[in-house]
């Protein structure tokens, strides 16, 4: 999500949309292994999604989403951003522009956070409800926040 709405062009290495990683030494040739599919019989295809585990399909489905959105996303191409000190392992920052506000939230704690969000009422404002990104689902009372890691869209 980071890469996706903070300021720049986002750079994402092949394979990081499907968790591709390699264990073992750091050999140039086997941090760069061939990314899986594209050639009949390869058991694992990441174009169709065939032999792909479940993890990997939802890192690839969210990837594809938050992409997709920042392509029209108006606000994160141009907007000022505005961040404020990670608080219990939750980082905000917001990207805002004349007609609209989007709210990064960033958990790196291992269960949800509930936080409060009158702390970022410079930047919310007057702001009530939003939509979050990924999931689509309207967010009807803004006063607080049940996240692991979201971006709110108002």
């Amino acid at each position: 999500m980071y890469y996706a709405t903070t300021r720049g062009i986002p750079q994402l290495y092949y394979g990081t949309e499907i968790l591709m990683s390699n264990k073992g030494p750091k050999d140039d040739g086997l941090i760069h292994s061939d990314f899986p599919g594209g050639w009949v019989g390869d058991p694992v295809n990441a174009f169709t999604g065939s032999g792909l585990t479940t993890q990997q399909k939802q890192a690839q489905e969210f990837i594809r989403k938050v992409l997709n959105w920042r392509k029209t996303s108006e606000v994160v191409h141009s907007g000022k951003l505005k961040h404020f000190a990670p608080n219990e392992g939750v980082y905000v920052y917001f990207r805002s522009n004349e007609k609209e506000k989007v709210m990064v939230v960033l958990n790196k704690n291992k269960q949800e956070k509930t936080i409060a969000t009158d702390r970022y009422s410079e930047v919310m404002g007057k702001c009530t409800s939003g939509k979050e990104v990924i999931s689509g689902m309207n967010i009807i009372d803004l006063k607080s926040i049940n996240t692991c890691n979201v971006c709110y869209h108002y």
